[in-house]
C-alpha cells in the first residue's frame, strides 16, 4: 500500500458502527439474505437486457459516481461493523495505491486475534453491507419508478460477485486465506508449484490444495495474456486512442455511458496492471543477477591478471 489516506477518522467510524452492527443479528441476517435475493432476480429477470448496454446522459453521470462512492465506503462500514460485532477493534476508513491502481479500505487488522469463522465473517461482510446497499437502491428505484437506478443496482450487484474472486487480493482471497489459516497464500501457491518435483512424504491434503490454488492462478495469468495478447492484442495497441476517445466523449454534449463501452478499457488496464507488477517482481531479481555476473566475471579477470 503506497500514499494511504484516511477519509473517515476512527471515531466516526466507531460511532456509525455501533447503530450497524444490528445487521449481523441472525434473525436480520437471514431476513436481508431472502429479501436481497427475491429483488436481484426480480430485477434481472425484468432488466437483464438492459444492465450492460443501458446507457446514461452525462447528467447522470456524476449521480452514478456519487452512489458508487457511497456502495464502496458502504462496503468498508460492513467490514468494520462486524469487527466491532465481534469485539475486535477497527481503525479508519480510507484509501491508497496498490501497486498504481487505487484502493479502499477500511483497517480491520485487529480480527487476527479472534477465531477463524469471526474472521471470515468480517471478511464477508463486506459483500453483504454492499447487499444492503443494492436493495435499498431497487426500493428507491422501485418506489420513484425509476428505472436506472435499479440497473444501477443490478451492476452494483455484479461487482459483489468479483470481490469473491480468490485469485486476486479482494475479499474471496481473504475469505480462502482465513479458512485455511494460510497469510500470503498466493505466496504459498506459488512456492508450492516450485516444490512439485520434489518428494512429497511430508505432505498433507491442505498441501495438493494449495499447490491445485497456485496451478489455477498461473493458468487464469497464462489465459489472460493469451486472450489479450494473441486473441485481442486490438485492445492493447489501440488503449491510448480509445483511452483518448473515451476522456474527450466525457466532455463532449449529449454524451451517452455504458458499461460495455468501459468494459473495452477494462481488459487492458488489467493487462497493464498485471504486467507492471511482473516487472516490479522480476526486475530487481533481474539486476540483481545482472550485478553476480559482472562481479564474477570481474573477479575472474583480476584472477588471470
Amino acid at each position: 500500500m503506497k500514499l494511504s489516506f484516511i477519509v473517515i477518522n476512527e471515531k466516526v467510524v466507531s460511532k456509525l458502527t455501533q447503530y450497524l452492527k444490528f445487521l449481523f443479528l441472525p434473525k436480520v441476517l437471514k431476513s436481508i439474505f431472502v429479501l436481497s435475493i427475491l429483488s436481484l432476480v426480480i430485477s434481472f429477470y425484468l432488466f437483464s437486457d438492459q444492465i450492460f448496454h443501458a446507457s446514461m446522459a452525462k447528467s447522470e453521470w456524476l449521480f452514478f459516481f456519487i452512489l458508487s462512492f457511497v456502495g464502496v465506503t458502504f462496503h468498508e462500514f460492513g467490514h468494520a461493523s462486524a469487527a466491532h460485532y465481534y469485539g475486535a477493534k477497527h481503525g479508519g476508513i480510507g484509501g491508497g495505491f496498490y501497486l498504481f491502481m487505487p484502493v479502499y479500505f477500511a483497517d480491520v487488522t485487529d480480527i487476527w486475534k479472534l477465531p477463524k469463522g469471526q474472521r471470515i465473517v468480517v471478511n464477508m461482510a463486506g459483500m453483504y453491507f454492499e447487499v444492503v446497499y443494492v436493495v435499498c437502491l431497487i426500493a428507491v428505484g422501485l418506489f420513484f419508478n425509476y428505472q436506472n437506478l435499479i440497473i444501477l443496482a443490478c451492476i452494483f450487484s455484479i461487482s459483489i460477485l468479483h470481490s469473491l474472486n480468490p485469485f486476486v487480493r479482494s475479499d474471496g482471497y481473504w475469505i480462502l486465506s482465513d479458512a485455511l489459516e494460510k497469510p500470503n497464500l498466493m505466496a504459498h501457491g506459488f512456492f508450492k508449484i516450485k516444490q512439485i518435483f520434489k518428494p512429497k512424504k511430508d505432505w498433507v491434503k491442505i498441501d495438493y490444495f494449495i499447490l491445485l490454488y497456485g496451478l489455477v492462478s498461473y493458468s487464469f495469468i497464462v489465459f489472460f495474456i493469451y486472450f489479450v495478447v494473441i486473441k485481442n492484442p486490438n485492445s492493447i495497441l489501440y488503449f491510448p486512442q480509445n483511452s483518448k476517445k473515451f476522456i474527450l466523449d466525457l466532455f463532449s454534449k449529449n454524451s451517452h455511458f455504458s458499461l460495455a463501452e468501459l468494459g473495452k478499457l477494462f481488459i487492458p488496464i488489467l493487462f497493464f496492471y498485471l504486467l507492471f507488477g511482473l516487472l516490479k517482481k522480476f526486475i530487481p531479481i533481474l539486476i540483481l543477477k545482472t550485478k553476480t555476473i559482472i562481479k564474477n566475471y570481474k573477479d575472474r579477470i583480476s584472477v588471470i591478471n
